[in-house]
């Protein structure tokens, strides 16, 4: 690979690459070459990095007679060029050379990171959209605006794109595949259902002509999804394809294996996804798919329980992507940041870290922090539903929304802040929205149909005695899901078991988990395994039967998914209401590890120790939870 970057510009382009050096050598002239290639490093198979001025004509002219050799070694090459001129120099003084790349990659001069934005007046998009007769430019335009965090006119670019061509009584080739792209780009940020059928529509159109679009057609299919994302099936046919393509197409390989190990980590496989991350190199991905896979690094590192280095991961990223350009992947890494310092309890860093970007994502994270902080302002907020109501267009985001205003409610009504009236209030709104949701959304796939009753389920399973109006709750969940979304088949089952392990109702509860052990395995969900698995050793306590072998299936459960995440709440769930200290206690030194002093303070609770737990929120600033312990030191009932 060549990477043309100024001396100010390389160490930034070196942290985002991402691949430690096995050998690094500045060549000025022939003798530096012929080093080279006799050093151990090149005869290795790691990643030799090559520096050349613009004056070192002779190690280009060098370079270019030993082409064979930067072909037949085991090790890869990443070529850097100081500077514009050397670039242009060197594909004068060794063009043989320069034509055997893999790719090449120009790096602006260093920028400062810049969240602000822009204050230059905008071009009128609209007249360019509305005035546009080519599919092609549509399609790059929307592209443009998506890159800009520019979603609705990257929509209505998409759309008006889509229109065009669908108006068209025949399609060519060429036609198909733009129609194809726009289809795939419409799915781009928008909601299950309608990314779903964007994609279908996008294989359909492709579909007569997939022979002259191989890649395209393998990676429109590879993201083929069902609730969780992608499907794992779908993504490892279309990587062993690219990985068979002839020629060969690192790029399209790499590309696939960020798709096969996002597939992972949607569904809780971290194992997975390191071996998919592993096999990736970053060095050798266009800009847009190497900011997606930072991304993925920092999300998985959470999954494993590496938070510091998560951190660490977001920070520098989000101080990679201001070179890179496009805004909507600096607002997401400044948006993941701020979710995992709340995490961690760092309100205040957290607030800082989105303070310049504006969304509604943004406004959701800064209001966690006020409600935290027991502001009484946004907490009285809280009794005012009618928004959440409102949505039209993603229920599942506003089923989403209802659900952590329910918990922040419950939690201020416990401390004290809010009056008991205001729970009949949330349970009223709630009722609305599930009617709503039933009366709107699609019936297939049931998604948001199957959200709304798990979202009915888990308010009736925060308090006490409601346990059978949960269960029926969830089991219309279950009857939606085995109509029409199988890979939801466990998660409805979860909701099932815990009202029923509450109610001590244990009849039909060992063929439930069985169905939902199959499911899991069959949609790949190793996350929802391990769910199943604690509910089983809760129900083996229980009954007082095959607590040993339940708890090796645990462990195995655990084990397969690589969360530490999962782990630590199926421990603390399962030990809370099967009575086990000592699985509360693994579940709170994790959490003191990550740390996560919100949910420390939980196992503290559990654990019967409220005045350790109140000590932990206050000593982060969470005194909503700490003003609930004060008054109320009993738990909340265990949750699914």
């Amino acid at each position: 690979m060549i990477v043309v970057a100024d001396d100010a510009a390389w160490p930034l382009v070196r942290s985002a690459i991402g691949v430690e050096a096995s050998g690094e050598f500045t060549l000025e002239n022939g003798g530096d070459v012929v080093q080279m290639f006799d050093s151990p490093a090149a005869a290795g198979e790691g990643v030799v990095f090559l520096h050349i001025g613009e004056p070192a004509a002779d190690a280009m002219l060098a370079l270019n007679l030993n082409r064979d050799k930067l072909l037949s070694r085991k090790c890869r090459f990443l070529l850097r060029l100081r500077g514009l001129g050397a670039f242009q120099r060197f594909v004068r003084e060794a063009p043989d050379c320069y034509s055997i790349r893999d790719a090449v990659a120009l790096i602006e001069p260093q920028a400062a990171i810049d969240l602000e934005p822009s204050q230059e007046a905008e071009p009128d998009v609209e007249h360019r959209i509305a005035n546009e007769r080519s599919p092609a430019a549509l399609l790059a335009l929307g592209v443009e605006l998506l890159m800009q965090g520019r979603l609705e006119g990257g929509y209505r670019a998409l759309d008006r794109g889509i229109a065009l061509l669908e108006r068209k009584k025949r399609l060519s080739a060429h036609d198909r595949s733009i129609l194809a792209a726009l289809h795939y780009r419409r799915a781009d940020c928008t909601i299950k259902q309608e990314r779903r059928a964007h994609m279908q529509e996008a294989l359909r159109v492709l579909g007569p002509v997939r022979d002259e679009f191989s890649e395209q057609y393998a990676m429109i299919l590879s993201q083929r999804s069902d609730y969780y994302g992608s499907e794992i099936a779908v993504a490892r046919e279309a990587l062993d394809a690219a990985e068979q393509a002839t020629p060969p197409n690192p790029d399209l390989v790499a590309r696939q294996l960020i798709v096969l190990a996002d597939a992972y980590l949607c569904r809780q496989d971290a194992r997975g996804t390191r071996e998919a991350l592993g096999q990736a190199q970053m060095a050798w991905l266009a800009t847009e798919n190497r900011l997606f896979m930072h991304r993925l690094e920092a999300v998985l590192l959470i999954t494993e329980g590496r938070w510091k280095e998560a951190t660490h991961k977001l920070e520098d990223s989000l101080r990679q992507t201001a070179q890179a350009g496009p805004r909507l992947g600096i607002h997401s890494f400044a948006l993941a940041l701020s979710d995992l310092l709340i995490r961690q309890g760092e309100l205040e860093a957290a607030v800082d870290a989105i303070a310049s970007v504006e969304s509604e994502q943004a406004d959701e994270l800064r209001l966690r922090v006020r409600c935290s902080q027991g502001e009484p302002d946004a907490l009285r907020g809280l009794e005012d539903l009618a928004d959440v109501i409102a949505g039209d267009g993603d229920l599942s985001r506003a089923l989403a929304r209802a659900s952590a205003i329910a918990g922040w409610t419950r939690l201020a009504v416990r401390a004290g802040l809010l009056e008991g009236w205001s729970l009949d209030r949330m349970d009223a709104a709630i009722a609305v929205l599930v009617s709503r949701v039933a009366a709107v959304a699609p019936a297939t796939p049931p998604w948001a149909r199957i959200e709304a009753d798990l979202l009915a389920a888990d308010n009736l399973l925060a308090r006490a005695g409601s346990e059978l109006l949960a269960a029926e709750a969830a089991e219309s969940a279950l009857a939606l899901a085995r109509a029409g979304a199988p890979e939801l088949i466990a998660v409805c089952v979860g909701r099932v078991a815990v009202a029923a392990l509450r109610s001590g109702s244990l009849e039909r509860l060992d063929a439930l988990l069985g169905d939902a052990a199959r499911a899991a395995e069959a949609h790949h969900l190793p996350g929802e395994a391990a769910r199943i698995a604690g509910l089983r050793l809760w129900y083996a306590i229980q009954r007082g039967a095959g607590v040993g072998e339940a708890e090796q299936a645990l462990d195995d459960a655990f084990a397969r998914s690589g969360s530490v995440l999962v782990q630590a709440e199926v421990l603390l769930r399962v030990g809370r209401g099967a009575g086990r200290r000592d699985l509360v206690g693994r579940a709170r030194r994790i959490y003191h590890a990550l740390p996560w002093p919100e949910r420390e303070g939980a196992c503290l609770e559990a654990l019967g120790m409220p005045q350790a737990a109140r000590d932990r929120y206050e000593a982060f600033g969470l005194r909503l939870a700490a003003l609930a312990v004060d008054r109320n030191p009993e738990p909340e009932p265990v949750d699914a």
